[in-house]
């Protein structure tokens, strides 16, 4: 899946400080929509919310 995320966009994405991503409401969406468009499953999509929810944006779970 990181191979499918990052042949859109560079890991800086998810870290800039203007990033749009300001909620986990706001994580999902965007997560399904680049998951769609890369043809990613909804189980891995999952996986990926959860990951950077707690990873990179520190989102409560």
């Amino acid at each position: 899946v990181n191979g499918q995320c990052t042949g859109c966009h560079g890991l800086d994405v998810y870290t800039r400080p203007d990033h749009k991503v300001q909620d986990a409401r706001m994580l999902d969406a965007q997560v399904d929509t680049c998951g769609d468009a890369a043809g990613i499953d909804d189980a891995s999509k999952q996986d990926v919310k959860e990951y950077l929810a707690r990873e990179v944006y520190g989102f409560a779970g």
